[in-house]
């Protein structure tokens, strides 16, 4: 197939296939797939890459925003349709990326979700209500900002008691492989408040080890499971859920 006849459809598995050879996450191989599959070729897939516009692009981005489809999501497709025709470019199917120059516009924030934070009072419920498996993880994440995915990736070595700090170098993917922060800024020392290193402290002296060292392993010793943690925790414990705790994934 010449370039001229090339597809988005096409520059899409292209992107993809690239995107495999570079050995990306599966859980970020699995958002690609869904932006490519479900959003950009059931829209715009049949159009030609020499031929596809601006308007076009801006077309394609109003549409999916028009149904329903949240703002934030949209930004991401418009990031991996950036990245697809880009892989385009490369192969010589087209001369310009069009998509470069569209971008999703601010809202004006009246339908930005509005960040509660915890009062103390529910605070001291999180800890105090949580199952005592996970009060010590929960202990952890409120002082430290950690997200649950780095939570569930911590093992013992990077936890620094005569500095009181706890680097982040690692996370657990939704499929409870280990692999480095998404990003660098991603990679940091945390000072440990004496609240978490006590806790943490007590926690190891609990002979909680494991072949992998983890600090929160499931009962199997193994990375815990992001679902488990939120079925079996957050959903079954109204106390915690009503004090609107948020781990981050």
């Amino acid at each position: 197939m010449t370039a001229k006849k090339k597809t988005m459809s096409d520059a899409c598995n292209s992107w993809l296939r690239t995107c495999e050879r570079n050995g990306l996450e599966r859980s970020t191989m699995k958002a690609y797939r869904s932006h490519a599959k479900i959003h950009i070729e059931p829209k715009i897939g049949d159009l030609l890459v020499s031929e596809i516009s601006r308007g076009d692009v801006r077309d394609f981005m109003d549409d999916l925003l028009d149904n329903g489809v949240s703002r934030q999501l949209v930004k991401k497709v418009m990031v991996s349709l950036r990245a697809v025709l880009a892989e385009a470019v490369e192969r010589e199917w087209t001369v310009h990326n069009v998509a470069t120059e569209v971008k999703v516009k601010r809202s004006n924030g009246r339908d930005r979700k509005r960040i509660i934070i915890p009062t103390k009072d529910e605070i001291r419920t999180i800890i105090t209500k949580a199952p005592e498996s996970h009060r010590v993880m929960f202990t952890v994440a409120i002082f430290t900002g950690m997200r649950i995915s780095e939570l569930r990736g911590l093992c013992w070595n990077a936890v620094d008691f005569d500095r009181s700090i706890i680097r982040v170098v690692q996370r657990a993917d939704e499929y409870g492989e280990l692999g480095a922060p998404k990003s660098r800024a991603g990679e940091r020392e945390i000072p440990m408040a004496p609240v978490v290193a006590d806790a943490l402290k007590s926690w190891k002296a609990s002979d909680r080890t494991t072949a992998d060292h983890l600090v929160f392993p499931n009962s199997a010793g193994r990375i815990q499971n992001y679902s488990n943690i939120y079925n079996r925790v957050f959903k079954r414990n109204r106390s915690i859920g009503s004090a609107c705790l948020r781990l981050g994934r």
